[in-house]
């Protein structure tokens, strides 16, 4: 059986995700199931100046840390799964009570793999396009202190002009995230679409949309006097200037998560609302 290159991504931030990674080390140090390559890296993801070789990935953190993660790992064929140190952790799949049964079914590959959509992001200034990030999650313009003005276009299509404090882009991983606060729906994240929910708009007929992922969404910024920006999972900010466009598309990314046989999506989501109740 061939060795199984693991990273450990732990956020030192979250109370215990130290003894939580010590814990992983001890496991898999003294496991007889296969062999192993286990690292330790930064979950601070620009730290790492190259490239790294894995074959799964666990970030240990809530789901900002797998986020991050999943952005940094995009290009690559790694599979990802992670221990929920946080309060709600709707991305991640392994609860503290449970690490050496996960960690063992992951050497035994008693588990499927989910590919997620994940959503290229650029801005279109004079003319020129530069990319920003790729989301995992959602995608966010928002104004600081008042209300923003912009235009939604799919595809050619002008859509609306917006007044409203912001808009969501989000993929379906991230539907229970942001988008879900501000009124939008709950996606299976299998499913491949895009979300788009406006943050209290000032008109009753703007509601949320839910889109194709082969569309692209395009928001052109009337005014920053509300110092407007764009942020990309709720980690990379690019402040925004009149004009601007945001050009929002499915990337060819994919990230792929380890699900668990014994894991359901609703059970899971249901049992994390009422914990967060």
């Amino acid at each position: 059986m061939k060795t199984l290159k693991i990273g450990i991504f732990p956020s030192y931030r979250k109370e215990g995700a130290e003894a939580v990674m010590n814990q992983i080390l001890d496991y898999l140090e003294n496991q007889t199931i296969r062999p192993v390559e286990v690292n330790v890296y930064d979950c601070r993801m620009n730290r790492i100046e190259e490239r790294i070789d894995l074959d799964v990935a666990i970030p240990v953190g809530g789901d900002g840390t797998l986020i991050g993660v999943a952005r940094y790992l995009a290009n690559d064929d790694v599979l990802l799964c992670g221990i929920n140190m946080g309060t709600l952790g709707f991305l991640t799949d392994i609860e503290r009570g449970e690490i050496e049964e996960k960690l063992s079914q992951i050497l035994k590959e008693e588990y499927t793999v989910e590919e997620r959509m994940m959503l290229s992001v650029s801005v279109r200034r004079d003319g020129e396009v530069t990319p920003i990030a790729t989301a995992m999650n959602d995608v966010v313009v928002k104004g600081s202190m008042t209300m923003m003005h912009f235009n939604l276009r799919i595809d050619d299509f002008l859509m609306e002009k917006y007044m409203a404090d912001g808009i969501i882009v989000a993929t379906p991983t991230g539907s229970t995230g942001y988008s879900l606060s501000a009124g939008g729906p709950i996606v299976n994240p299998n499913l491949n679409l895009i979300i788009v929910t406006p943050v209290c708009p000032h008109t009753l007929k703007s509601r949320p949309m839910v889109i194709s992922h082969r569309e692209r969404v395009c928001l052109t910024v009337l005014d920053t006097k509300a110092g407007v920006r764009c942020t990309v999972d709720g980690q990379v900010t690019k402040p925004l200037l009149t004009g601007d466009e945001i050009l929002i598309e499915e990337s060819p990314c994919k990230m792929k998560f380890l699900k668990f046989y014994d894991k359901n999506y609703y059970a899971t989501f249901k049992s994390k609302l009422e914990r967060s109740n």
